[in-house]
């Protein structure tokens, strides 16, 4: 549509007036095919519709500009102490039950990440549980968070 109508948008959609890029979209689709196509392997053509793939991750992605939207709102934060726990107690980086720095490193450095890029990924993902977990015990709730929760539910979406 970008190409016959003479708008180019870079973005796959508008959350609450924040894009979504068409880059991240595509590197979020890509991971996900590579899953199934490794966990799928000769299958994966027979099991899976792209087109419906690339609406799941875009909702996925929706979801979770939605989510981080609302946590900004709430002002929730995690502190390094917080992160360097939850780092330190993942089994995939310990050595005989303790945390192994060499471990960690390698294991990012095999996966292409770096430390900055991991972590943030790790305290958004506990900023969005504390979200998730703040909406579950709430008994009383304001009509800020009434409005938050609606906006989660329904977010302003503009498909590009």
């Amino acid at each position: 549509d970008q190409f016959t109508s003479g708008d180019r948008k870079e973005y796959a959609a508008k959350v609450n007036g924040e894009t979504i890029p068409i880059g991240e979209l595509n590197r979020s689709l890509e991971n996900v095919k590579y899953q199934y196509q490794q966990q799928f392997g000769e299958m994966y053509s027979s099991l899976v519709q792209e087109d419906k793939l690339r609406q799941q991750v875009l909702d996925d992605l929706i979801q979770r500009a939605a989510e981080d939207h609302a946590v900004r709102e709430e002002k929730l934060a995690v502190s390094d102490e917080q992160l360097r726990q939850l780092i330190q107690s993942q089994k995939m980086f310990q050595d005989k039950g303790i945390f192994s720095a060499q471990k960690y490193e390698k294991i990012l450095g095999d996966n292409n990440f770096s430390r900055e890029r991991f972590e943030a990924q790790q305290r958004q993902f506990m900023l969005r549980n504390q979200y998730e977990g703040l909406a579950g015990v709430t008994e009383i709730v304001t009509e800020k968070e009434l409005k938050q929760l609606a906006g989660l539910e329904t977010p302003l979406i503009t498909y590009a």
